[in-house]
């Protein structure tokens, strides 16, 4: 409930069954704690009370915006003041440690307050060795342990983005790995990204066995419908970049994700961060998506290989860097041949040396 009942006029009561009407000045309070930014990332919601609350946050804007009363009132009026500039929110989806984290810390340097962090590590894990001056510190979201393909992995995806919606500046959110790396300065990503009039979530129609393949495995696939059709099925990289209308649809679904996981999970793994996304959001949101994910990474070139290729410090030079920017994509609906990706993956612990000694050419800091 967002209201609290205001005061009682026993005059204005002729029903005694009848409640007391909610006053903008009691609502406004509610509004005041609800729209602040959030500091730190610790509380102790349960999933469904976290979901529920992020989902919320649009329905509180879409309440101002509606309500007049609410609209001239000063508390309210201050807080959507507060209401600077638009952040992108970067997701860690992590094991343990971040490997990595020396080179995300030159990428971030200089931008404060157009970016948010949020680390979904195992919960048993503390992050010792990150100091206060980090970017990283405090930035580690209640969690639950994560299995590879499995129904945890979208769980996970999902805490993430809730917990980022609560910051109402947050207004992108990007997916990533603790072995994946920037593969251009923030400037350039923020604009490319804050422009866009797409959410890059990877999408596309796959008819073979791991594609379509995996729809009719399911015993009875038939009860994933009227839902999700075999038509409707779609695959692809789970590594998204989305806005927030999408994200508000992720966190508050409560028609499919139901369907995914009780009929496509019964059995792990299952690979839903591979489906989910892609076949509900085309179904919602198709003129939404750029159907391309902007991280960049390839699996062997033979057979099939549950992991894409991990890269080695041999491997790390200015020129392959560039190589991997990718061409020949669409943005807002022109052709794009310089810059498809942003980011990369799968890149070892090992390779943290030689990428800071390119991080000056790259990223324009020493």
């Amino acid at each position: 409930m967002i209201s609290t009942p205001a005061e009682e006029d026993p005059t204005r009561r002729t029903n005694p069954q009848e409640k007391p009407k909610k006053s903008s000045s009691s609502l406004s309070v509610r509004l005041d704690e609800d729209m602040k930014p959030r500091s730190f990332l610790y509380h102790n919601m349960e999933d469904d009370e976290l979901l529920h609350k992020a989902a919320s946050m649009q329905q509180l804007q879409d309440h101002i915006s509606c309500n007049p009363a609410l609209q001239q009132n000063s508390t309210v009026q201050k807080n959507s003041s507060r209401r600077l500039q638009a952040k992108i929110a970067f997701l860690f989806l992590t094991r343990q440690a971040l490997p990595l984290q020396a080179l995300w810390e030159l990428y971030f340097k200089g931008h404060e307050g157009m970016y948010s962090i949020y680390v979904h590590a195992h919960p048993n894990y503390s992050f010792p060795n990150v100091s206060s001056s980090s970017v990283f510190f405090c930035r580690s979201i209640p969690s639950k342990e994560v299995e590879w393909g499995g129904l945890s992995v979208l769980d996970a995806e999902r805490r993430l983005l809730a917990n980022a919606l609560l910051d109402r500046n947050n207004e992108r959110f990007v997916l990533l790995s603790e072995s994946c790396i920037p593969i251009s300065n923030f400037s350039w990503a923020y604009e490319y990204i804050t422009k866009s009039q797409h959410s890059f979530v990877d999408c596309y129609d796959d008819v073979g066995r791991v594609g379509k393949g995996r729809y009719l495995r399911i015993q009875h696939p038939g009860r994933l419908e009227p839902e999700v059709s075999l038509n409707e099925w779609r695959k692809g990289s789970q590594w998204f970049e989305m806005s927030r209308e999408l994200a508000m649809i992720v966190v508050s679904d409560t028609k499919y994700y139901p369907k995914f996981k009780d009929i496509f999970c019964q059995h792990e793994p299952c690979f839903i961060d591979e489906h989910y996304l892609p076949s509900v959001l085309n179904i919602l949101k198709p003129s939404k998506l750029a159907n391309r994910t902007l991280t960049y990474f390839v699996f062997p070139e033979h057979g099939y290989a549950p992991h894409p290729i991990q890269w080695e410090p041999e491997m790390i030079t200015q020129e392959w860097i560039q190589t991997l920017k990718g061409q020949n994509c669409t943005y807002n609906g022109h052709r794009e041949y310089t810059n498809c990706h942003l980011f990369a993956r799968k890149f070892s612990p090992e390779t943290l040396e030689p990428l800071l000694k390119l991080a000056p050419n790259i990223y324009g800091i020493n």
